[in-house]
């Protein structure tokens, strides 16, 4: 019985993928284990996260000492990466089984570009300490696979989940006269934030006279907001940060299609989100995405830095009602597929497996 585990990630509060998913984990929800978080992170500067990070580590001595089940470690590139490492090491000197949750879009660079020799040792050193190393999509499987020495068995593919009944049932359809073309998250250039302007100033009228187009989210919010002005699409298009609930929910609800030309990603919670309340997903075959998103079938697939090929599929569904309803339903089945009670019951398996294999190794 897994009665104790102590998560450890960014704070519920902050924006983001890893947060969504945390807040789908927490509690008591995987099989009555007690999950705890403890936040080593919040939206603040690059110091003040630096100073969380290192108390993040004081605080962890006391639950280690009360001795957890099991360490949850939620991890991505950069500073991600080098404020979660003390957690696996001192769980291995705890003889606490750790499992390591990958879900950092950049990591392969993060690791191949800016890393020398010592820097990826390091790395390895805290990847190899995992019981269970659980990723994104079968090809982060095979990256990680590449890189540290964990056997197949224990690097884990597990796609992001989404719930599924609580969006489903918190949707109110409220469609506007114009087709609303959504993206959330981070803006800037690796998620093709401006591509997507560049795509907007190139559709012709038919199309740009039924649609509008709202960014939310952090990042190059005003440099992003000066380029929608360059191109004179201020009418068409708005770039917002992050929103109150109440407003982001009611412009996602009116939302038909969500358009995320990124360069490189996990898999997107947001893009799993919007499928699940029925946003056709205008994406790109990088990270994750090729497998959950089936081109004409579930979705649009266009390569990353193809303007016109985003200004075409946009165009297609906006020409073609059939088509948008077709994806649309599609996009909802694929969404509920990744529905989270199923994801919990995997996780606790691997759980058990990581604290059974833990156990053998010390053991032996």
């Amino acid at each position: 019985m897994i009665k104790r585990v102590v998560m450890i990630g960014p704070d519920l509060r902050v924006r983001g993928g890893v947060s969504s998913v945390e807040r789908l984990l927490v509690g008591d929800q995987i099989d009555g284990a007690s999950v705890t978080l403890l936040a080593t992170t919040t939206d603040t500067g690059k110091i003040i996260k630096l100073f969380q990070g290192i108390f993040s580590w004081i605080r962890f001595l006391p639950k280690l000492i009360f001795r957890p089940d099991l360490v949850h470690i939620h991890f991505a590139s950069r500073g991600s990466t080098w404020r979660k490492l003390p957690f696996a090491v001192l769980s291995s000197l705890f003889r606490i089984p750790v499992v390591l949750h990958s879900h950092g879009a950049e990591f392969k660079k993060f690791y191949q570009n800016e890393s020398g020799p010592i820097r990826k040792a390091i790395i390895r050193l805290f990847l190899n300490r995992a019981s269970s190393l659980v990723v994104l999509s079968e090809s982060w499987k095979e990256f990680y696979s590449g890189i540290c020495s964990l056997s197949s068995e224990r690097i884990v593919v597990m796609r992001n989940p989404v719930d599924f009944d609580a969006l489903s049932q918190n949707f109110e359809e409220n469609k506007s006269e114009k087709i609303l073309i959504t993206s959330n998250g981070r803006i800037g250039v690796r998620k093709g934030s401006y591509d997507t302007i560049d795509a907007l100033s190139q559709l012709p009228q038919d199309v740009s006279e039924k649609v509008r187009f709202v960014a939310t989210g952090d990042g190059e919010h005003e440099k992003l907001e000066r380029y929608v002005d360059l191109k004179n699409l201020g009418t068409l298009a708005r770039i917002e940060h992050w929103l109150p609930n109440n407003e982001f929910q009611l412009i996602r609800n009116s939302a038909s299609i969500f358009l995320l030309p990124s360069y490189d990603e996990g898999l997107p919670m947001a893009m799993i989100e919007a499928m699940a309340i029925g946003q056709v997903p205008i994406v790109t075959p990088v990270g994750g995405i090729p497998e959950v998103i089936e081109h004409d079938r579930n979705g649009l697939i266009v390569e990353p830095g193809d303007i016109t090929a985003i200004s075409d599929a946009i165009c297609r569904l906006v020409r073609d009602e059939d088509l948008l309803e077709r994806l649309s339903n599609q996009a909802k089945l694929t969404a509920k597929r990744l529905d989270v009670q199923g994801y919990r019951k995997e996780l606790f398996s691997i759980y058990l497996k990581s604290i059974n294999s833990n156990s053998s190794h010390h053991s032996n």
